[in-house]
């Protein structure tokens, strides 16, 4: 049996199962990754459409 890709891992682990936690989530973190690089636009990409 194929082992599942360390996303879906991390996913389970965090409980972040439910599009809208895990769409939060990956928001937040493309602001800080934005801030933290100085790359506004990377705040952008994380645009989760339903």
């Amino acid at each position: 049996m194929p082992r599942p890709a360390l996303l879906r891992v991390l996913i389970q682990e965090r409980h972040w199962d439910n599009w809208a936690v895990f769409c939060n989530r990956f928001k937040e973190a493309a602001r800080v990754l934005a801030h933290g690089t100085g790359t506004p636009q990377l705040a952008r990409t994380a645009e989760c459409g339903r």
